[in-house]
């Protein structure tokens, strides 16, 4: 579990889970130990081959139940996620019952079998479980209250709706970019742990392109490398336009500027990504080229915000990432790999070896990935597993 890179936003499991002095372990703390440590471990030592049947058994009973919780947890659903989660709910029960005959089926275990039927009325599961109840609970439990019994409801209300009120007066007249400077000096001066008025101005004063903010970041002119990379991902799919390099004449070609700003870190859809000089587990993607391709895994190196001559002469701003990817491993070696045998758990053999970068769109960006380094007996170099995070 020390081994394990995650992401800041991902609680990590106790290193002494299991022993009688763990103490309490939150939820969060469950989700990581069943959903990553676990799956990474018990894959490389039952799901190898000459590993016990029994223990093959076990490991099938047990990876059935975390593709079912893992599926029924993402952000969006579908006709194909409700399936996955249904056949795998039922088959953790049928194993379950023919591994442990002596254990008695709980509530829980057929209530399970009905959280289909609550996607397909109600959507997502993350729009209605009771994890948001626990938490408003503890904040509630935790108000100082001053002995004043009555007033609270009446404080979080008016708290609530001043948060409102900022958020709809920064959002007109111009007021947001008037006050940026401002407010990116209160920010960095004052805990966030403040409440989420903070919050709401911290995610406000960030310039946001495409529901996709940064920090404040510098401007710079993109190096050779980086330049020949986003020529080469607008190839890939820029439409109509024809970008050449800025030493270039072709007719009817649009050069390519070198202007850019360089930022450290960027919030998509409101995870935080950084480059891997900033906070390195932060850095650790999945990520695909253009749509339609297979996704790759890798690590940010830098992040810039640039703008170009759009197919209607427009300026067009968009951010990049320089991605280094992790070298997969060749058809002869991916034989080899226990992880492939579970495909709806995401989870792959990469050699630790860091291939040379590219320019990606920031939108291609996935998810985060948990990292740990794999000693299973393959004799070519180095490798790591690698565990996609994707909420989706």
């Amino acid at each position: 579990m020390s081994q394990t890179t995650l992401p800041s936003w991902m609680a990590r499991a106790p290193h002494n889970l299991g022993s009688p002095n763990q103490g309490y372990v939150k939820a969060d703390q469950w989700r990581t130990a069943c959903e990553v440590n676990l799956v990474i471990t018990l894959i490389w030592l039952w799901g190898r081959p000459g590993s016990k049947q029994k223990y093959k058994d076990y490991l099938e009973n047990f990876l059935a139940l975390v593709t079912a919780v893992r599926w029924a947890t993402k952000r969006s659903t579908s006709e194909v996620h409700m399936k996955v989660v249904q056949d795998n709910f039922q088959l953790y029960l049928r194993s379950l019952v023919r591994l442990f005959p002596l254990s008695v089926l709980k509530p829980n275990h057929h209530l399970s079998l009905h959280l289909v039927e609550c996607m397909r009325l109600f959507g997502p599961a993350h729009g209605w479980w009771a994890f948001p109840f626990e938490q408003y609970n503890g904040i509630l439990g935790n108000a100082n209250t001053n002995g004043k019994e009555g007033e609270m409801e009446l404080s979080f209300f008016k708290s609530f709706c001043r948060g409102r009120n900022l958020r709809a007066l920064v959002q007109q007249h111009d007021l947001l970019g008037r006050v940026s400077v401002l407010c990116g000096k209160y920010i960095s001066s004052t805990s966030a742990s403040q409440g989420s008025i903070l919050s709401n101005i911290e995610l406000l004063w960030q310039p946001s392109i495409s529901g996709i903010t940064a920090d404040g970041g510098r401007a710079e002119q993109l190096k050779d490398a980086v330049y020949q990379g986003l020529l080469a991902c607008l190839h890939l799919d820029s439409g109509p336009v024809n970008y050449c390099p800025d030493h270039d004449d072709t007719p009817g070609a649009v050069v390519l500027s070198r202007d850019a700003h360089v930022v450290e870190k960027i919030i998509i859809e409101n995870t935080t990504y950084t480059t891997n000089r900033r906070v390195h587990r932060d850095s650790l993607i999945q990520f695909y080229r253009i749509a339609g391709e297979d996704s790759q895994s890798g690590q940010i190196e830098d992040i810039f915000l640039h703008t170009r001559v759009g197919p209607n002469g427009d300026p067009l701003t968009e951010y990049f990432l320089v991605v280094q990817p992790f070298n997969p491993l060749s058809p002869a070696q991916e034989k080899h790999d226990p992880y492939l045998k579970f495909p709806l758990l995401d989870v792959h053999l990469y050699h630790k070896e860091l291939l040379v970068g590219l320019v990606i769109r920031a939108a291609n960006v996935i998810s985060h990935i948990a990292c740990c380094p794999y000693k299973g007996g393959l004799p070519e170099g180095n490798m790591q597993v690698v565990l996609a995070l994707c909420r989706e």
